[in-house]
C-alpha cells in the first residue's frame, strides 16, 4: 500500500483541500519547474501572490499539493498541513520500523489537548529505550524530539498536526487507547511488517520476570505475555503467533487490563519470533527463554 496516498485522500476525504496539504519540496526542482513559464503568469494563474512564490523558492514556505502536483513534481518531502508548526516527513512505504513503531505506540499518546494542541508521545520508563525510539522517529519521520523526564518516565513528545493527522487516519489511533483496535493496515500487512509491530508492541507492553527472580519462580510459574486495555488488539496478537506455531492461552481480564501470556512451552519459540529493541526486555526474554532450551 502506497500510504502517503492514502494519507493525502483520507484528508481530503475529511475537508482538507490540496491547499492545506503542502510540502517543502526540493527548492531547484521548484525552481526548474516554474521557470517554463514567467513568474508572473504562473502566480495569476495559480492564485498565488510574487511574495510566496518567492518564500518557496528560498525554502521557507512550504508547497501546496495543487501545486505541485500541476507541476509534475514528487512528494517525497516533509509535509506540513494547515494549522500544523512542524513539517513531517510521511513514508510512502509502509516499513518495519514504522510498524514497530505503531506498536510501541500502544504505551503512547495521539491526543488533541484541551488547550486545543496536537501531541504525539511515546513513553518508557527506560531512558535508553525511549533514546532508541528517538532514533527511529527521526529515520521514519524526520523530526528529532528531544527526550524529556517527566516524573518516574522519559518519553519524547511531538506538537504536530500533521503527524496526530497521520497516526490518526492511516492508523485508525483513537483519542482513548482501549478503543484502539488493530489496525486493517497492519492486519492485511505482511509477516515481517506483522512481527515488528507485534516487537513494537511487546517492548511498550509486554510483561517478562525480572532476571534476578529468576531463580525464585517455579518454571511453570514463569510468564511472558502481553498487557493492554483493548482486549481486539490482543486477540490478533495471538492469532498471529499460534498461526506460526507460538501457543498462547485465552486473552483475560485481570486488573483493570487484558492478559495474554505465552504459553511456557512456547516460549523459546517467541524469543526467535519477536525482534524486541527494548535493552531490558529483550535481555530477560533471552534468560527466560534458556530456561526452556533443554525442553
Amino acid at each position: 500500500m502506497h500510504i502517503q496516498k492514502e494519507f493525502l485522500d483520507q484528508l481530503q476525504m475529511d475537508g482538507f483541500t490540496k491547499r492545506d496539504i503542502r510540502f517543502f519540496v526540493d527548492r531547484k526542482n521548484f525552481k526548474d519547474a516554474v521557470s517554463k513559464t514567467s513568474i508572473n503568469k504562473f502566480c495569476k494563474e495559480n492564485s498565488v501572490n510574487q511574495g510566496s512564490m518567492y518564500q518557496m523558492f528560498y525554502g521557507k514556505r512550504p508547497v501546496p499539493l495543487d501545486i505541485l502536483e500541476k507541476l509534475g513534481l514528487e512528494l517525497n518531502a516533509p509535509c506540513m498541513i494547515t494549522g500544523s508548526n512542524l513539517s513531517v516527513n510521511i513514508p510512502i512505504d509502509l516499513t518495519e520500523d514504522l510498524s514497530y513503531l505503531i506498536g510501541a505506540l500502544r504505551d503512547g499518546t495521539v491526543v488533541r489537548e484541551t488547550n486545543g494542541e496536537y501531541l504525539c508521545a511515546f513513553y518508557n520508563k527506560n531512558k535508553e529505550f525511549v533514546e532508541i525510539l528517538q532514533k527511529l522517529v527521526k529515520n521514519v519521520f524526520a523530526i528529532e524530539p528531544k527526550v524529556e523526564q517527566f516524573q518516574t518516565v522519559f518519553g519524547i513528545r511531538v506538537r504536530s498536526l500533521t503527524l496526530y493527522l497521520f497516526f490518526n487516519k492511516v492508523f485508525e489511533v483513537p483519542q482513548h487507547q482501549y478503543s484502539w483496535k488493530t489496525p486493517k493496515i497492519i492486519e492485511d500487512a505482511s509477516l515481517e511488517i506483522q512481527k515488528a509491530y507485534i516487537s513494537g508492541f511487546w517492548d511498550a507492553e509486554g510483561v517478562c520476570p525480572r532476571i534476578e527472580k529468576l531463580d525464585k519462580i517455579k518454571k511453570k510459574n514463569l510468564c511472558v505475555g502481553f498487557v493492554q486495555k483493548n482486549k481486539e488488539s490482543l486477540e490478533f496478537i495471538k492469532a498471529i503467533l499460534e498461526k506460526n506455531g507460538i501457543k498462547c492461552g485465552n486473552v483475560f481480564w485481570s486488573t483493570n487490563k487484558h492478559v495474554l501470556k505465552v504459553s511456557s512451552r512456547s516460549i523459546r519459540a517467541f524469543s526467535k519470533f519477536i525482534c524486541p529493541k527494548h535493552p531490558i526486555k529483550s535481555k530477560r526474554l533471552k534468560e527466560v527463554s534458556k530456561i526452556f532450551s533443554m525442553d
